[in-house]
């Protein structure tokens, strides 16, 4: 996109979080959208053009969410946050081509680390053994110290160590959130995240004052993920939120890498299944500087003309994933019956959906119902 005036840019800015707050649009169809019309204004534009009949385009026009956008503005304004839209200049380089990329970013702090030249997220448990704090914090102070902006969620745990660790280097280190920037979560975590202002950045998908609910964890990992060169997971349990931002890497052709720990531990059993499915072994910040110049460059990375992981919707399915899937199409969009029916947690379920919808085989529908697309993502016809 051509560089903007002040006012056009305000006005493409407003145009692309509508787009990010209109009902029934998710990640994915947004993107699309962009994709195919090159800008927010002239996705609104079409919707115009459209004559406002009825359909996803037609919400895009709706009075009461014109008025959602601006009080979204002033709050983000009023809280001093930056607003990051797709194909503007500040937005993230490696989250731009990505088919889950969001509309709008919301920040606090320098957006200018996310145009670094090496980017590497640290993940892991909220409950790392005395190993893994060491690794953690061994591994995050010696990225710092090459000039590696270290990413992670603020979490507790490995990704506190990991911050910590950075900041006590003077390095530069972004925390990626699942709730609104004004609801820092855990709340002890409040001083840690200004300190990260300093030198680093707060950045989030969610609009001011949205609380952190349990399914907005799995949505915010792939941009945790996407906006890293590389992520490596320190410790984790089998069925984790690492592994889940892990698996989001993968689909977005990042390279993953993984800290090898005692068989005997519980949180070394996710990375031992990441090494086993391929991923590289890491011990050293060495090791993890050799992989990082193995990465594609900005120039490099998959382009907007190119195959994605979701093109299509051709894209893999976990076994949990496809049981779930489903067993929504037979309980009616009920969550909760098809947990039940597919033998699987309610609270593991709400992830699944989460991923289910951002691979765009799922779409919510109001009432606490989430219905199949009828596709099962990877070429057949949902099993109704």
């Amino acid at each position: 996109m051509a560089a903007l005036n002040p006012d056009d840019r305000e006005g493409e800015l407003q145009a692309l979080l509508t787009l990010a707050l209109v009902p029934g649009i998710g990640p994915l169809r947004a993107h699309r959208l962009l994709e195919e019309h090159g800008s927010g204004r002239a996705v609104l534009q079409a919707a115009r053009e459209a004559g406002g009949e009825k359909g996803r385009l037609g919400r895009l026009l709706s009075p009461d969410l014109r008025t959602r956008v601006r009080r979204v503005l002033a709050a983000a304004q009023g809280s001093g946050m930056g607003i990051l839209g797709w194909g503007l200049p500040d937005y993230p380089p490696r989250l731009t081509p990505l088919a889950e990329a969001p509309p709008v970013l919301f920040c606090r702090g320098n957006p200018g680390v996310l145009q670094e030249r090496a980017v590497a997220a640290l993940v892991g448990t909220r409950t790392p053994t005395p190993y893994g704090r060491e690794v953690t914090e061994k591994l995050a102070a010696g990225l710092a110290a090459r000039g590696v902006v270290v990413v992670s969620g603020l979490a507790r745990g490995v990704d506190s160590h990991a911050h910590h660790a950075v900041l006590e280097a003077r390095g530069k280190t972004v925390a990626v959130l699942a709730g609104g920037l004004d609801r820092i979560y855990p709340p002890e975590r409040k001083p840690m995240a200004e300190e990260i202002l300093r030198e680093g950045l707060l950045l989030s998908e969610m609009p001011p004052g949205r609380n952190p609910t349990p399914g907005l964890f799995p949505r915010r990992n792939r941009i945790l993920s996407g906006i890293s060169d590389l992520v490596v997971v320190v410790e984790a349990a089998e069925r984790s939120g690492a592994l889940i931002t892990a698996q989001w890497a993968l689909d977005q052709g990042k390279e993953v890498a993984a800290v090898p720990g005692s068989i005997f531990s519980p949180v070394s059993r996710g990375p031992f299944l990441l090494i086993r499915d391929g991923a590289a072994p890491v011990d050293s910040v060495e090791a993890i500087m050799e992989l990082l110049p193995r990465l594609p460059g900005k120039e490099e990375a998959p382009g907007r003309g190119e195959e994605s992981p979701h093109a299509g919707r051709r894209v893999s399915l976990t076994s949990l994933e496809r049981s779930f899937l489903q067993a929504l199409a037979r309980t009616g969009g009920d969550p909760e019956e098809a947990a039940r029916l597919a033998g699987i947690p309610v609270k593991e379920a709400l992830s699944l959906g989460v991923s289910l919808e951002m691979k765009g085989l799922a779409r919510s529908k109001g009432q606490g119902l989430l219905f199949p697309t009828g596709d099962t993502g990877e070429g057949g016809e949902n099993p109704a």
